[in-house]
């Protein structure tokens, strides 16, 4: 499959470089490890020659896809947004997708337009993976009128609010904040709870995060949930995403679980 893309690329003046998957691979969560595996391939590659633009190619159904995979494993409003269009990551790469509006349909005309020939992934048929099953019923769901295009739109539309809500969730995190370091924060809780709970959820997320920078998924959003519907006037104390939290008077302290 690589040396076809080349092959293809080639007539049309276009560099390739095929990056190999070298090692051990899981016998568990295998796309999973898959996908991180060729993200941090493309991205060593590109910091090695100091290119700051990754174009990637997901299109308008795998958005679809994305959005409605996370629906059914409990996401946010965050997680509704599904890919953006242009993302920066922690090394300072720059991720576009450019094609999330164009429909699998219409790159396949394209395709047939010009000419060039494609590859089936063996994978996308196996109905082992939840992606695949999911990706069964989109035909079904785009008739309904839930097409790529909508769906972008949409996802445009919940991204500005989040920048909206975020915005202010910063804002109030700092005016709780009482003290804060690398492995304490010291929070005023009787400011804290009169916060709305989609407020407090995403505080004590922010909080987790500040004290475990490194970690990709510190905390599950319904564990977070799960602590703020706890936290009240007699809230002794919980651990949650290697994080001590304890109610001192008026204070919460959230420490390093060691």
């Amino acid at each position: 499959e690589a040396k076809y893309v080349a092959k293809t690329l080639k007539p049309l003046g276009i560099k390739h470089k095929t990056l190999v998957w070298e090692g051990d691979k899981p016998k568990t969560r295998l796309q999973e490890a898959a996908r991180d595996a060729r993200y941090q391939l493309m991205a060593d590659y590109c910091q090695s020659k100091k290119i700051t633009y990754l174009f990637v190619a997901h299109h308008g159904n795998d958005q679809i896809e994305t959005i409605l995979f996370r629906m059914a494993k409990g996401t946010g409003v965050d997680g509704l947004v599904g890919m953006r269009s242009v993302q920066e990551m922690d090394n300072g790469l720059v991720l576009v997708r450019p094609l999330l509006s164009v429909s699998h349909d219409a790159l396949l005309d394209t395709l047939r337009a010009r000419k060039i020939d494609w590859i089936k992934d063996p994978s996308n048929e196996n109905e082992r993976y939840a992606r695949v099953r999911i990706r069964n019923i989109i035909d079904v769901l785009e008739k309904e009128g839930l097409t790529p295009e909508r769906m972008a739109s949409l996802s445009s539309r919940l991204s500005s609010s989040i920048d909206v809500i975020d915005y202010f969730i910063d804002k109030e995190y700092k005016n709780t904040i009482l003290y804060k370091d690398t492995e304490r924060i010291e929070i005023n809780y009787n400011e804290f709870l009169g916060l709305p709970i989609e407020a407090k959820s995403r505080i004590l997320k922010q909080v987790i995060a500040d004290l475990h920078p490194s970690k990709k998924y510190p905390a599950r959003l319904e564990d977070i949930d799960r602590l703020v519907v706890r936290m009240g006037e007699n809230f002794k104390g919980s651990t949650l995403g290697g994080c001590i939290f304890k109610k001192k008077k008026d204070v919460l302290i959230v420490g390093l679980e060691h």
